[in-house]
């Protein structure tokens, strides 16, 4: 989640590893409770020992969408879109618009 000013919710500095982050402890309780209610529904063992909460990178992203970008989507705004380097995911949300997530301000190893 997000706060308003776009900086990352949950998620603090890793006391062990400066350079990295980890999820907040009461979010990763919540996250954990929530795996065992899925794990006992779907019979799926959950393994604590498997999960990582902390020594995380953070990678931010920018979504946006043709409406915003005041782009009418036609094949040659469609085919320049397909294009685009950066693209992380895209979904088609109507028949005049598409909705994508775009590699800014950071990138994927």
């Amino acid at each position: 989640m997000l706060r308003t000013d776009c900086s990352p919710f949950n998620i603090e500095q890793d006391t062990n590893s400066p350079s990295l982050k980890k999820i907040n402890d009461e979010a990763k309780d919540r996250a954990i409770r929530f795996i065992k209610i899925l794990s006992k529904l779907t019979t799926w063992e959950f393994k604590e020992t498997n999960w990582n909460w902390e020594k995380l990178n953070l990678y931010r992203f920018s979504k946006s969408d043709f409406k915003a970008d005041k782009k009418n989507l036609n094949n040659t705004n469609y085919d320049e879109f397909i294009k685009k380097e950066n693209l992380l995911s895209w979904a088609m949300t109507s028949g005049i618009n598409i909705e994508y997530t775009i590699e800014e301000p950071d990138k994927m190893p």
